[in-house]
């Protein structure tokens, strides 16, 4: 069991090794973790033959070997160690020392009387016989294994987020392989004990390999996916090759020939070349995928940012895109700070109703934005833009991406982290670099649409507020038509009442004075309260009730009210037309307006009225109303529909000027037809009006 453990472990430490020196070669953790891993591989392989060996001289050198190995794992472990907490291995003398003890430790080993020779142990039939060193090479592994772990546990309080799970999964893997590892000294102390440790140093490769898959502690998972895709292709062809030739006899019943056999081979080695990185593609993305979270196609995402940013005119609709993407990628707590230039400012954008979380210009982050112009981290300002993130807590983030357009600051994104709690890699950094220059591009071509836009606005504003003053300017002036127009037509009748009244005094014995006096009053108050009544029809409309009617319902109902006149001729042409929807009696209001002023306007001369119905397709009708009266001037066309405009002069019921006014609003407003009029003096008018139908 032992033995096959051993090159088990083996293994996978050479596997692992050989993974993270490939990533990146020059790296120098990435340096210290092949060493140190070879070390756990050359350890554990003769580990395995010292244990077994028949000949006591080469078992002895085996163990001794084996020991070397270990001293050496503790030598690149204490400098991996340094190097995740410090970043600076090799900068200071200090960092050569274990290399020193390291060798001295491995002189006496192979020389000295550190192992003085082996002996059974349990099932081993060969284990360590500690010497007068041996204490050389306990000093050396327990002092460069301890203090590493000691300084992981400091930085491991010290620490958060992200690096704080980075550094608990190689505490506690260490810390697992290192205590079975002690088994090895346990000899030494008269304990014999067989070294179950060696078990443990797959628990710390596999805590190692999570901290790297799961928090990146390196990067090397594309590399591992790319590999692990590699081999499963080969895998299932290799697999695919060998079913169809040991398939072939049992389905065709005859052995394959050799120039079949050749033509398969060759045929099925072609197809397989062809379609190998197109299959191993496929398998690595999905592995990536389905085992790191928080993975994603980096050409299809700048892709589809590309893609979602080419139709985009406003900052506000850019800025919302990336930050859809942004969470679609699994990056938290995406953030987006506005500049507001007549502001002087940088607000929050897209803020919850009640919000207000703002920034000056001022700032020492804006400030650094503008000094950096390049994403950035939390930990890369400097203590002056820390310490001032106190005062405004929601601007502080692990990552920052200022974007920029070539005129100025736009925007700054700041990103708490990744839901993998995963570190920024450099696909992310390359992502953010990217993205900056596509930004740039954008923003270029938006502000100037935006400046158009923003003037514009504020043009069409600037209409918008004159055309209110304009109207309400209008309605001022109509007002005051208004007041003396109903002034002027009840102070007449009341003229009239007052002198009446004071004849009265005087007349109070006079019978027939006074029954004139009562008919002239009634007829005086017959005609103020006429004036009240159309003001109150005015202010006061009756319920709009829309129905589905025959529009010759409304036309004959009108005709019934008019006189009797043997100069004006009535003619009709009516054409078959759907149903409208409309008020019955609000049209018939209509048709009895525009026919009393077509036979005032022939009252004179007499003339024709002609009344025609069309059916304008089926969603409309088209109705006209034609005179041969004396027309409208031209210059007066656009104001006979103001209230009270009219050019008539005469009775206070002919020339309030009520009339045109409610028939636009009846026909425009409540039943969204249209009403359009042509006139020529001294040939009549006619209006022509459209009406929804049923089918509208």
């Amino acid at each position: 069991m032992f033995k096959y453990a051993a090159y088990f472990n083996s293994l996978i430490a050479l596997l692992l090794g050989f993974f993270v020196y490939l990533n990146g070669p020059l790296k120098k953790q990435n340096i210290l973790l092949f060493l140190l891993s070879a070390s756990i591989a050359l350890y554990a392989i003769f580990f395995a033959l010292s244990i077994y060996a028949r000949n006591p001289a080469l078992s002895l050198l085996e163990v001794r070997i084996f020991h070397l190995f270990a001293a050496f794992i503790a030598t690149f472990f204490y400098l991996f160690a340094n190097e995740i907490i410090f970043g600076n291995t090799f900068k200071r003398p200090l960092h050569f020392l274990p290399f020193l003890t390291g060798i001295l430790t491995a002189y006496f080993l192979l020389k000295g009387d550190v192992v003085r020779g082996v002996e059974r142990i349990g099932n081993l039939p060969n284990w360590t016989v500690p010497g007068s060193q041996f204490f050389i090479y306990l000093s050396h592994y327990g002092f460069f294994t301890t203090l590493p772990i000691v300084l992981l546990i400091i930085y491991y309080f010290r620490t958060s987020g992200v690096q704080k799970n980075q550094i608990k999964l190689v505490l506690i893997g260490a810390g697992l392989a290192l205590l079975g590892g002690w088994t090895t000294f346990l000899p030494g102390w008269g304990i014999k004990v067989e070294p179950y440790g060696i078990h443990f140093i797959f628990i710390f490769q596999f805590l190692l390999a999570y901290a790297i898959l799961k928090y990146q502690l390196m990067d090397i998972r594309t590399t591992l996916s790319k590999i692990g895709a590699v081999a499963a292709t080969l895998f299932i062809y290799g697999l695919g090759y060998l079913s169809l030739i040991y398939f072939y006899p049992i389905l065709f019943k005859e052995e394959i020939r050799a120039y079949f056999f050749a033509f398969f081979s060759l045929t099925y080695g072609l197809l397989a070349g062809l379609l190998f990185s197109r299959l191993s593609l496929r398998l690595q993305t999905a592995a990536e995928r389905t085992f790191i979270r928080g993975w994603y196609d980096f050409d299809k995402v700048i892709s589809e940012i590309s893609e979602k940013l080419i139709p985009v005119y406003t900052l506000k609709d850019a800025l919302r895109e990336i930050k859809t993407k942004f969470q679609e990628i699994e990056f938290e707590g995406v953030r987006i700070f506005l500049a507001e230039r007549g502001k002087e400012r940088f607000s929050l954008f897209e803020t919850e109703a009640g919000q207000s979380e703002e920034v000056p210009f001022s700032h020492p982050l804006i400030q650094y934005c503008l000094k950096k112009q390049e994403a950035f981290s939390f930990l890369s300002l400097d203590s002056e833009t820390r310490n001032s993130l106190s005062d405004f807590r929601f601007l502080k983030a692990n990552y920052y991406l200022p974007l920029y357009s070539s005129d100025a600051l736009e925007a700054i994104i700041a990103l708490q982290g990744k839901t993998s709690e995963a570190a920024f890699d450099s696909k992310d950094i390359a992502l953010f670099k990217l993205l900056q220059n596509q930004a740039l591009l954008v923003l270029d071509r938006i502000r100037p649409y935006e400046r158009i836009k923003n003037n514009f606005e504020a043009t069409q504003k600037k209409l918008y507020d004159a055309e209110i003053e304009l109207e309400r300017s209008q309605r001022l002036a109509s007002l005051g038509r208004i007041i003396q127009e109903v002034g002027h037509e009840i102070r007449n009748p009341l003229a009239a009442l007052f002198s009446r009244a004071q004849d009265l005094r005087t007349n109070a014995g006079n019978q027939q004075f006074i029954e004139e006096s009562a008919e002239l009053i009634v007829k005086k108050c017959n005609q103020i309260e006429k004036i009240v009544n159309m003001m109150y029809s005015t202010s006061h409309e009756p319920k709009f009730e829309p129905q589905a009617f025959d529009i010759r319902e409304s036309i004959e109902g009108a005709l019934r009210f008019l006189p009797a006149r043997e100069e004006i001729k009535i003619i009709k042409e009516f054409q078959p037309a759907p149903a409208v929807w409309g008020d019955k009696d609000e049209l018939e209001r209509v048709f009895t307006s525009l026919f009393t002023n077509a036979f005032d306007a022939m009252s004179e001369k007499g003339g024709a009225l002609t009344i025609r119905i069309n059916g304008d397709g089926e969603k409309r009708v088209k109705i006209e109303v034609a005179d041969t009266g004396v027309g409208i001037e031209k210059n007066n066309l656009p104001k006979i529909f103001d209230y009270f405009y009219t050019t008539k002069f005469g009775k206070i019921n002919e020339r309030i000027g009520f009339g045109l006014p409610v028939v636009h609003k009846i026909i425009v407003e409540h039943h969204k037809g249209s009403l359009n009029v042509e006139s020529s003096p001294g040939k009549g008018t006619r209006f022509v009006i459209s009406l929804p139908t049923v089918n509208w």
